[in-house]
């Protein structure tokens, strides 16, 4: 027997009871969204490919190609923390196994010079496989638990490619991983292409994340992380659909981690501390929790190119970012409702006000 969908039986119901002319209203709007979201897309794509026509600024472009690499980030743990509803503060270390398996696979490290695409699709693979081995005994953990646990991985990768020895170069890391070559172009040290790569990359990402939002998997993992006790009242596997989405997201870091590291063309564990999973975290944060990925990717943006465009203070622009940053979340949350997840507009929390409402009338009657 197929798992019940709960958010879309009771959507179908609800469309079954409007009359024809609000049906008729409704369905336009809806198949709108989509239709947009791609020309926003296209139109993305198409001005990634056009940038480097008219700009020859190569630190523009490093800035770019770095907030692209994040945009990455952010995407792959705005599936598991903003769609899931699962804490993850160790999300860099997938991004830290996908880089040393592009450094495993094409350097001088070992002698072993793979294909750019068969090296990304290694990384993403074997971050998705570490993050099913994580996953499995401890996505039964909710929570402050799950968010420790996954703190403590991140730092056992680390430290673990920090001890490793030659296998891992230690603190050195490795060096001279090789530039990409795709269908013969080699890359070189201009960043244009870098940046072209990364953005292409970044769309299809945020198109694959928004189809996964509007899909059957999105929809369940939006029931699990509203009401996880529903869901599961409904016939819904939880730890089945967490690890798909513990899965997914460390494609995204994995992919990401190994274009970051052909892109530096070296990699060492300090480029993957328990700082840069925070602020991965706080990207998605800002871009509103809602599970959409167009938000996170402009949250992603923002905080990356914020800090680039006020260097100009030196010692100061992380001083003047810090409060631009809780500004910009405050606003980005009363935008919600004054909520980050939109939770007030929610059925669940109409229902609990409407109880609130109700228990207080009868207390002003006693």
């Amino acid at each position: 027997m197929s798992e019940p969908n709960i958010a879309v039986r009771h959507v179908v119901s609800a469309e079954r009871s409007l009359p024809m002319s609000e049906k008729a209203k409704k369905e336009p709007a809806h198949a709108a969204a989509p239709m947009r979201l791609y020309v926003t897309l296209a139109l993305a794509a198409l001005a990634v490919v056009l940038l480097p026509l008219f700009v020859r600024n190569q630190y523009v472009f490093d800035v770019l190609s770095h907030a692209g690499i994040f945009i990455l980030f952010a995407c792959g743990l705005n599936i598991v923390v903003g769609l899931a509803g699962l804490l993850d503060l160790g999300y860099i270390a997938f991004a830290a196994i996908g880089a040393y398996c592009a450094a495993f696979l094409a350097s001088p490290h070992f002698g072993i010079h793979l294909p750019f695409l068969a090296v990304i699709v290694i990384a993403g693979a074997t971050a998705a496989v570490f993050a099913v081995i994580l996953g499995f005994p401890t996505l039964r953990l909710r929570g402050d638990y799950l968010s420790i646990v996954t703190l403590g991985f991140g730092e056992i990768v680390r430290i673990a490619l920090l001890n490793g020895g030659w296998f891992t170069g230690g603190s050195d890391g490795i060096q001279s991983i090789d530039r990409p070559n795709i269908f013969g172009y080699q890359f070189t040290f201009k960043l244009e292409a870098y940046f072209v790569l990364i953005g292409l990359f970044c769309v299809i990402g945020i198109g694959f994340g928004e189809f996964l939002r509007r899909g059957r998997l999105g929809v369940i993992w939006q029931a699990l992380r509203d009401d996880e006790l529903a869901a599961r009242s409904a016939g819904i596997n939880p730890l089945k659909y967490f690890l798909i989405a513990f899965a997914i997201g460390a494609v995204y870091a994995g992919v990401a981690g190994a274009m970051w590291a052909m892109k530096q063309i070296s990699i060492s564990p300090d480029s993957f501390t328990v700082d840069q999973s925070i602020l991965v975290l706080a990207i998605v944060v800002l871009g509103g929790l809602s599970g959409r990925f167009l938000p996170v990717a402009l949250s992603a943006l923002f905080v990356i190119t914020m800090p680039e465009a006020l260097r100009g203070f030196d010692s100061y622009r992380m001083v003047i970012f810090g409060p631009i940053l809780v500004v910009a979340i405050i606003v980005r949350s009363r935008m919600d409702g004054g909520s980050l997840t939109g939770a007030r507009t929610s059925p669940m929390w109409q229902r609990l006000q409407q109880l609130t409402s109700r228990k207080m009338r009868d207390g002003d009657r006693i």
